[in-house]
């Protein structure tokens, strides 16, 4: 059984983000910006475009609540969610 990396609504919001160009998906990540001190999903296309949600969560605070099943800076791909 495969483990399930983010809640029902972080997946649905993900999916609904990227739906208008998920074909051109290469890959997704949590990505860290210590100088905020916060994380962000960072959506990388097959172009090399990359897209750039807004930060969240003090990563000191609470570990990141937040897309919790995902590990910072490894890349995930679609057949992941």
């Amino acid at each position: 059984m495969k483990t399930k990396l983010l809640k029902h609504r972080e997946r649905k919001y993900l999916l609904s983000v990227m739906k208008p160009f998920i074909n051109e998906v290469l890959y997704f990540k949590k990505a860290s910006n210590p100088q905020y001190n916060a994380y962000f999903i960072e959506i990388v296309l097959k172009n090399g475009d990359i897209a750039n949600l807004p930060m969240f969560q003090d990563m000191e605070i609470d570990k990141s609540m937040k897309y919790k099943g995902l590990v910072p800076d490894v890349k995930y791909y679609l057949e992941d969610l």
